[in-house]
């Protein structure tokens, strides 16, 4: 029955063509009847996309190439090291892929780049994404969020003088923040604020010491894992502010790559992971075993 739609398809688009150009046949450039051939093809090609799609969606899935994974540096939930990957959010995707039996392959880069390669196809699969209705032209959300809340606190320097106790504090000030990384909408939507990125969350850090910002948002698992392990928790305190709100995070499959057939075997391994508490277990296991602090993620 396909191969017969697409037969019929074909001989209307010739008899369109012939009736078209045979009258003004002296109009019709050379090009135009060369051309014919090639527009033919891509009919072809066009009507035979749902057959592939369809036969796609019934393939093994282990038997593809592995799912790229492409991660910033977002400590303790994506640790990226010289030799090795780690965090709270590798051990949750490893989960996943052995569930799915595929293998995972890493790339790391800063979160725009992790934005631009899910827009182009070139990495699958990003987590520590919050909600954006911009982002859903290229990216499948996987429901429900595997993090309820993703706290966002400003770090300012002890004893600086700079305090920070409403939103309209953060006025005049200099704010650190991640190129790329959106937090809060009203934050990330306010123009009015004097926000100089960078492209690590360690480089806020260096600028508040040498006070060429007066503050930098993150989120505070992240902030405040990041200066106990450089050495800083003396010299940079939380601000009395913050964004304490549910603030949700998710995992998402970018929508242009070759493994995007597959989106209904992803989001229902994931639904497993998630609906039978497996999920938070892997997530809470990283943090007891690393002797860290759980953060307030549910």
């Amino acid at each position: 029955m396909p191969c017969i739609r697409i037969l019929c398809v074909i001989i209307v688009a010739h008899d369109t063509l012939y009736q078209y150009t045979y009258p003004q046949f002296q109009l019709v450039s050379t090009a135009m009847i060369n051309a014919f051939p090639l527009q033919l093809f891509f009919l072809v090609l066009t009507l035979l996309q749902p057959i592939w799609s369809h036969a796609d969606e019934n393939a093994h899935l282990n038997n593809t190439r592995p799912l790229r994974i492409c991660i910033d540096d977002l400590k303790p939930w994506k640790i990226v090291n010289a030799e090795s990957i780690s965090g709270a959010d590798i051990d949750l995707l490893q989960a996943f892929a052995k569930r799915l039996d595929i293998k995972l392959e890493f790339m790391h880069a800063p979160f725009k780049r992790c934005l631009y390669n899910m827009a182009n196809g070139t990495s699958d699969i990003v987590t520590g994404l919050l909600y954006r209705e911009k982002r859903t032209d290229y990216i499948h959300y996987f429901f429900p969020p595997y993090k309820k809340k993703s706290n966002k606190a400003f770090y300012v320097l002890k004893g600086d003088g700079v305090k920070i106790d409403s939103y309209n504090d953060l006025k005049l000030l200099r704010i650190g923040v991640e190129r790329g990384v959106e937090y809060f909408p009203k934050f990330d939507n306010d123009t009015s604020l004097l926000k100089e990125p960078t492209t690590y969350s360690e480089q806020n850090v260096q600028k508040l010491l040498s006070h060429r910002i007066d503050t930098f948002i993150i989120t505070d698992s992240e902030g405040d894992y990041l200066l106990n392990l450089m050495g800083y928790n003396d010299l940079i305190v939380k601000a009395n502010w913050g964004y304490y709100r549910n603030n949700p995070v998710y995992i998402g499959l970018t929508k242009h790559s070759d493994v995007s057939p597959f989106r209904n075997k992803f989001e229902n391994a994931y639904s497993e992971m998630y609906k039978s508490g497996e999920i938070h277990l892997i997530l809470d296991q990283y943090f007891i075993r690393n002797n860290l602090p759980i953060p307030d993620y549910k």
